[in-house]
């Protein structure tokens, strides 16, 4: 299903990371995490919501370093995050979400090697491996089970979160097992 946000955008309500191949039984509560996320988009600001209709088309025009519009982004995302935290079971020290496959660009490998003091390896193509590869297994940057590099984290940390009442479906054990509500920012995706 899709959900207006703002003008044409539209919000997309997506599975979990799942095989092509696979067809995921919705988890047992996943009408109320698509009623907690439609309140979510509900309780967004209409200016927040113009922001994501405009941040494709004004950071293309915009002259800066892609690392400064990687900052926009970021910081709209975190905007959003501030809303959508009443409507997630996402909270400090969950980090099953930190043992699921997740993308990241080069810029960002480059801004968690600064930030970390580790070194980046460099890639000159895309990595292709199988969705269930690397379930399981911590995130490098997961250390106590919270993260070490939070304030440098990607755009997919940052932009993922769980709207049914338990953060049991991003258990890597059961992730790709369960349909849940999942939003997608048309801008910023």
């Amino acid at each position: 299903p899709h959900l207006r946000l703002a003008g044409t955008k539209q919000i997309s309500l997506h599975c979990y990371y799942l095989p092509m191949s696979h067809t995921p039984l919705p988890h047992p509560d996943f009408d109320l995490g698509q009623n907690r996320c439609e309140t979510f988009i509900d309780s967004i600001p209409q200016d927040l919501k113009n922001q994501d209709d405009t941040i494709r088309q004004h950071l293309s025009t915009l002259k800066a370093a892609p690392k400064a519009k990687l900052r926009q982004i970021y910081r709209l995302v975190d905007q959003f995050a501030k809303y959508r935290d009443p409507f997630v079971a996402c909270k400090r020290s969950c980090s099953d979400c930190c043992r699921i496959n997740v993308t990241i660009t080069s810029l960002e490998a480059k801004q968690l090697a600064e930030a970390s003091g580790r070194r980046a390896r460099v890639i000159n193509s895309d990595i292709k491996h199988d969705v269930d590869q690397y379930a399981g297994h911590d995130c490098p940057f997961l250390i106590n089970n919270l993260c070490s590099v939070y304030e440098h984290r990607p755009y997919a940390c940052r932009q993922h979160a769980m709207f049914l009442p338990t953060a049991e479906a991003c258990n890597p054990d059961i992730c790709y097992e369960v349909k849940a509500p999942f939003l997608h920012f048309q801008g910023m995706g």
